[in-house]
């Protein structure tokens, strides 16, 4: 038998094997015991727990929160949440979609362990995050430049972490993507049938599983365009498998409600102002934008090893993040192992050796705007550092209970979720942070009102008490518009004030609690608070 290949087999093995540009970074060999073999698979995950505790055990504050653990409650009841039930205004508003699965999960953790259950939660799902996305890396580089660049990752973070659903969407994007590096490094589309059921399982906990969809199809994509390391034939199996992910995005309870979530929260009014929609921003997210810009200054540097996926990878989602802070994160996950390969592909000395992590952490330190000294006097376990009392009043919780206050009340937008955690069904609230949970022109009406106190005044004609944050501004804090001519201060705390309406059902409680002297409280009343 001949031991030459003729033009044609050359030309069928390259179909089948295209060429990899940059085969996986292989160490020095060395004599490996059993014992530095589990020493070599602990360190990554103690140290994966550790950042999660870093970002975990100190002082939060989430408003949401509160809302999410009022719908896990009613879920574990038996009732899945389909309208806007905790308002007072608008109860039977439809909501085409929840994060259902993490709000039992997350009041199941609260009934079991309370606040500090919540807060390992919150680490224990960040520590996973951080350990698939390590090993996604160690697809492409050495141990100390993965290391490196999760810890100028803590950073990027950081801003996101607060105990919500789109923690959980980190862990899910970091998934694909080990399961993309795992494709990538054995030329085969297998790795990514278990995006499938990972999707399926995300849809009912985060709506952004949809990009987890997206971005097994944008890999799929450019290698079907550009075989880098699969075959068209294995390409299209891949883009076959981001279909099926796009399909298993309605594999919950609300079926299309997540799609029509998402099309809502494009498309939401420039009034609310969602904070998590906004573009990024400085100082607060310099460690993303520093990464970003050495990201897209390695690609550039290395730009013939770079496939089409990657540049569409890191393009696409680092546009999304530029845009909605809210993709900081979710594009570190994704962007990793690219950013990764590029560093190992660099000759730098500084880039092959253990100082680099360090120095990544000193840069992010340098970069955030948390102060060193604070991230140190912050940190504690528990209600006080996730219910922080200069925010968040459970002494007016247990005043209302005691006053018998009940029926439609005025709050301000950052206190809904709290009240309807704690308060419902007694007490029925005006506004919250579940903005799609309101029409279109709510919160529109809720500001041109504003304007003017006798808009103000039919606005709240509903209600005869509010519940007042000391700590925010402008129309949706209603500060500023209950005069004393007709509402009178009864409770006034560090972080809140409620007032009754003199003429309403609740005016005795005026006349029992208004001669207390109130101080501070005067710029809620009238005028703009300073």
């Amino acid at each position: 038998m001949s031991r030459t290949k003729s033009k044609g087999q050359l030309a069928k093995n390259s179909e089948k094997q295209p060429s990899n540009p940059w085969p996986a970074p292989v160490e020095k060999a060395a004599r490996a015991t059993p014992r530095s073999r589990l020493v070599g698979r602990i360190t990554p995950i103690a140290l994966a727990l550790a950042g999660g505790a870093l970002l975990s055990f100190h002082w939060i504050y989430e408003a949401d929160f509160w809302w999410h653990l009022a719908q896990g409650r009613e879920i574990a009841a038996g009732r899945l949440v389909t309208t806007n039930l905790f308002s007072g205004t608008y109860p039977n508003y439809p909501q085409p979609f929840t994060s259902w699965l993490f709000e039992l999960g997350a009041y199941g953790v609260w009934k079991m362990a309370g606040a500090a259950g919540i807060q390992v939660g919150q680490a224990l799902v960040i520590a996973l995050t951080l350990a698939l996305v390590y090993f996604a890396c160690r697809h492409r580089a050495t141990v100390p430049l993965v290391l490196a660049i999760e810890a100028l990752g803590l950073f990027l973070i950081e801003p996101r972490a607060v105990p919500r659903p789109h923690l959980v969407s980190l862990m899910m994007m970091a998934a694909c993507t080990l399961l993309v590096e795992r494709a990538r490094a054995s030329r085969t589309a297998t790795p990514l049938l278990w995006a499938i059921p990972l999707i399926a399982l995300w849809s009912n906990t985060h709506a952004e599983s949809l990009f987890g969809a997206a971005y097994i199809g944008i890999f799929a994509a450019g290698e079907f365009l550009h075989p880098e390391v699969l075959s068209r034939h294995r390409a299209w199996i891949a883009l076959t498998i981001a279909a099926a992910g796009t399909v298993a995005n309605m594999a919950n309870p609300y079926g299309t409600g997540l799609f029509r979530y998402l099309w809502e929260n494009a498309n939401a009014s420039e009034v609310v102002q969602i904070a998590e929609f906004r573009p990024a921003y400085l100082p607060v997210y310099a460690p993303f934008f520093a990464y970003l810009v050495c990201g897209a200054a390695l690609l550039l540097l290395r730009w013939r090893k770079v496939t089409l996926w990657e540049m569409l990878v890191f393009g696409s989602f680092g546009f999304l993040a530029l845009r909605h802070v809210r993709f900081t994160s979710l594009f570190f996950c994704v962007s990793a192992p690219i950013v990764a390969a590029r560093l190992a592909d660099t000759r730098a000395r500084i880039a092959k050796g253990p100082i680099l992590v360090p120095a990544m952490l000193l840069i992010g330190m340098l970069l955030s705007p948390v102060p060193f000294a604070r991230r140190f006097q912050q940190l504690g376990i528990g209600s006080n550092y996730l219910e922080p009392r200069d925010l968040l009043s459970p002494g007016a919780n247990a005043f209302i209970r005691s006053a018998a206050l009940t029926g439609p009340v005025f709050n301000s937008n950052n206190l809904g979720g709290y009240l309807a955690w704690n308060l419902y069904p007694d007490v029925h609230i005006f506004q919250d942070g579940r903005f799609q949970a309101y029409p279109p022109k709510f919160f529109a009406n809720i500001h041109q009102a504003y304007q003017s106190q006798p808009d103000w005044d039919r606005l709240v004609a509903g209600v005869d008490w509010a519940v007042l944050s000391l700590h925010r501004s402008g129309p949706l804090s209603g500060a500023g518009r209950f005069p004393r001519e007709q509402w009178t201060p009864i409770y006034v705390d560090r972080a809140v004030a409620i007032v009754v309406r003199r003429s309403g059902k609740f005016g005795a409680l005026a006349v029992k609690h208004g001669h207390v002297r109130l101080p501070g409280i005067t710029g809620l009343m009238v005028g703009s608070r300073p």
